[in-house]
């Protein structure tokens, strides 16, 4: 077993990552390779970013979906991904204290993202 497998097999707890572009699917990805439950918040109805509009890349030329499709199809089917899409974000942080809120485009209340509600000091 590598160091990795072994530090992987101990981590456990929850990750809010903000914003479903490239990065954000390749980070949550990588969390949970690490052990990490993933909730993966974007504000469009789709997670992909700008990528998922261009045609080529630069500077391999590369098709642009030709890279993200396979990560869009591995997040959507890791059972350790929650993606929220069409959700703001309003994110509080405190020395050892992180929580957020989502709230989608008609103004309803949707289930906090992380788990965690709002601290009480700001409602």
């Amino acid at each position: 077993m590598t160091v990795i497998a072994k530090t992987a097999a101990k981590i456990s707890g929850a990750v809010m990552v903000i914003g479903g572009g490239v990065a954000g699917v390749q980070t949550a990805l990588d969390l949970t390779e690490l052990g990490y439950k993933v909730y993966l918040v974007e504000k469009s109805g789709a997670i992909g970013g700008v990528m998922a509009r261009l045609d080529k890349t630069f500077p391999t030329n590369d098709c642009s979906l030709c890279i993200l499709a396979p990560k869009l199809v591995e997040a959507g089917r890791d059972p350790n991904i929650e993606i929220f899409t069409l959700a703001s974000q309003h994110v509080f942080l405190f020395p050892g204290y992180a929580t957020g809120a989502d709230r989608d485009h008609s103004g309803a209340q949707a289930e906090p993202a992380g788990g965690g509600g709002l601290h009480p000091a700001y409602p």
